[in-house]
């Protein structure tokens, strides 16, 4: 089949999961198209990670009101020349605009990965809740999309307030980061660091993060906080200010390095999907202390694969804690819960499933 991902790409798990895809349908015999438009953050090693025989389209959508038009075109002509059987559009912007200019010419199949949907953020008030509602379902009329969720707690979202089939295609980690000596000793490290990975938006957290940060260090000064990313101007300003290390944007590689050298990978997110990061934190064997919400139940039990808690005193008396057995015991637990559920295996057995029943010709399992 001819396949096209349309994604608005930044330095996040979305990004990483369309390199999966696009990874996985090549090896399956299929033609790849990924049309991106690069925002801030987007990876500068982006074309590099991208498999050669998998045709990439650099598009800008940014800024919106200058580069909408030239989006709009350049984009319908890509289609009409690709005339891709498969559509996946991925993320808020490129899947509303995307899905509406599909629906006027195109009659192929379409798929649509929110990646934490709209609907699922809770900062919106009422209105702009219902808005968000109201875009959805009309960009779903335009162009019949079946919706794929990155995770339990958001297909439940989906299928509550836009009323339509979702598919679950769970977020993964590629399988080389799994490191083969799972009886390896912990690190010893000569700075205690704690680390979180991401973009800096309300969704993070950040104020929440930046609290910690200050607690923590009143009573152990020597725990040093980093967030690895960028973002919000104001949030990192906030970050900085409480004494938050904030690393700028950083190579996937880079990034990981710096997951590795922590000794906690603490996650503040008022709301997610699937987050890549903390899935990588367990395969690297950090242990994670993650705020309890309803996001993180698909992957978080409390004492077997995390801590949770809920809220910065609670994060802080964890943190400052001399008896530290608790990292060992879950970083060992969750590394074989990653291991086991979120590989590329594993993932690439979803999504062919996922895309089989359009596929003409049919499409065989992989084993």
């Amino acid at each position: 089949m001819r396949i096209c991902h349309v994604i608005e790409c930044g330095a996040t798990g979305a990004f990483e999961m369309v390199l999966l895809m696009s990874d996985v349908q090549h090896a399956d015999g299929h033609q790849v198209l990924i049309i991106y438009s690069p925002r801030p953050g987007t990876p500068a090693d982006l074309k590099t990670r991208v498999n050669p025989a998998v045709h990439l389209v650099c598009l800008p959508m940014r800024p919106v009101l200058m580069r909408a038009a030239v989006w709009c075109w350049r984009y319908f002509m890509l289609l009409r020349k690709w005339n891709p059987e498969v559509i996946h559009f991925h993320g808020a912007r490129a899947g509303f605009l995307g899905r509406l200019l599909a629906g006027w010419r195109w009659s192929g199949h379409a798929l649509y990965s929110p990646h934490c949907i709209s609907l699922m953020h809770l900062n919106r008030s009422k209105l702009e809740h219902a808005l968000f509602r109201c875009m959805e379902r009309f960009a779903n009329r335009i162009c019949r999309s079946l919706y794929v969720a990155c995770c339990s707690y958001e297909h439940t979202v989906i299928e509550k307030e836009v009323g339509v089939a979702v598919a679950l295609l769970e977020n993964a980690v590629e399988d080389g980061l799994i490191n083969p000596d799972n009886n390896r000793p912990a690190r010893e490290m000569v700075t205690k660091r704690v680390v979180t990975c991401s973009r800096i938006s309300a969704s993070k957290d950040p104020v929440l993060f930046a609290n910690i940060c200050k607690m923590v260090q009143s009573v152990r000064p020597e725990i040093e906080f980093r967030w690895i990313g960028d973002g919000d101007p104001s949030f990192r300003r906030i970050l900085e200010e409480a004494g938050v290390l904030v690393s700028g944007w950083m190579t996937r590689s880079e990034a990981l390095e710096e997951i590795a050298s922590g000794f906690v990978y603490l996650s503040t997110s008022a709301w997610e999907g699937l987050p890549v990061s903390i899935l990588e934190a367990m395969l690297l064997k950090i242990p994670v202390l993650c705020r309890q919400a309803e996001w993180s139940s698909p992957i978080i039990n409390d004492g077997e694969t995390a801590r949770l808690f809920s809220d910065a005193s609670a994060a802080c008396d964890l943190l400052v804690c001399e008896d530290s057995t608790w990292h060992d015991v879950i970083s060992e637990k969750a590394w074989y819960f990653a291991k086991e559920n979120y590989t590329k295996k594993r993932f690439a057995t979803d999504l062919a499933r996922l895309y089989k029943p359009f596929d003409p010709k049919g499409w065989v399992d992989n084993p």
